[in-house]
């Protein structure tokens, strides 16, 4: 083979490994121009995810405001992002969990995992919200970040506290009729008044500390009730044995309606229920 026709032949081989590199570099700028379409569309979906999120999620930095979703500009009581954007987070934090808040970032910051957090946000307007929150340091540009994903929790919060309080209410009214089976095991198996009376009275104090407990025992005939018995503080003019008229009494009342009265605030009530002048003077404040 001449010179001639080896360097023909080198030169074709060099000009097919071009073409070849030509045709890698086509391939990678088509599969590269196909990537960045996938990260448009993937940041496009991600938007919307985080636009139509009922949950508030939040961008901050250096202790501001970034970002804020519609679900946060709701949760916080904003008219628009423009209320909340460069505003400092903590301002919109319940001041009972700022020092926890502030721990919180300064672990993130430090690239440290922090578990949900159960706080309180303060809105534009003033009301308290009760919120669940997950927080999560995310790199920009180089500057810390941090992103906060917050869902509003006050409604569970007040069926948790009405749950508590209807549970409460069930073992008071179970430990009631506890008590009102041993009174009535007490009347059957005693003919002594007194006995039973007494053990009334110990009962009832296990319901409601009192100051003292009488029971009246009323004559309609004559328009009066009777007091059998006292337990607690004596009082002047309602003593054991005391015949008190019922007209203007507080017993009167509960006759008429036919139901429980409990009075806050003794001096409110005097001037309605005179019956009940003894028992202010001696000081009570209030009464059931």
């Amino acid at each position: 083979m001449s010179d001639d026709e080896k360097r023909k032949g080198k030169l074709l081989k060099e000009l097919e490994e071009i073409r070849l590199r030509i045709t890698e570099l086509d391939e990678s700028a088509a599969q590269n121009r196909l990537a960045e379409e996938e990260l448009v569309r993937s940041e496009e979906r991600y938007r919307n995810l985080v636009e139509l999120s009922p949950d508030m999620i939040a961008l901050h930095s250096r202790g501001k405001y970034v970002y804020v979703n519609p679900a946060g500009i709701k949760m916080l009581g904003a008219s628009g992002p423009e209320d909340l954007i460069g505003k400092p987070t903590f301002e919109t934090i319940h001041p009972d969990y700022i020092e926890m808040v502030k721990e919180r970032i300064k672990q993130l910051v430090q690239g440290k995992a922090v578990p949900l957090l159960e706080e309180k946000y303060v809105r534009l307007d003033g009301k308290i919200v009760d919120v669940e929150v997950a927080a999560a340091p995310i790199p920009f540009q180089g500057e810390p970040m941090v992103q906060v994903i917050a869902r509003d929790i006050t409604e569970r919060k007040c069926m948790e506290a009405a749950l508590r309080s209807s549970e409460k209410a069930a073992q008071r009214l179970a430990q009631a009729n506890a008590i009102i089976a041993e009174i009535g095991r007490i009347i059957s198996s005693t003919l002594n008044i007194n006995e039973v009376y007494d053990h009334f009275a110990e009962s009832v104090r296990k319901l409601i500390p009192f100051d003292r407990i009488s029971i009246n025992v009323v004559n309609l005939q004559d328009g009066s009730f009777f007091i059998p018995y006292v337990a607690g503080l004596n009082v002047t003019r309602r003593k054991k044995g005391d015949v008190i008229p019922l007209a203007g009494s507080a017993a009167e009342e509960v006759l008429r309606t036919r139901s429980s009265l409990l009075l806050g605030n003794l001096e409110e009530f005097v001037s309605r229920f005179l019956g009940l002048l003894p028992l202010w003077e001696a000081g009570f404040q209030s009464m059931m």
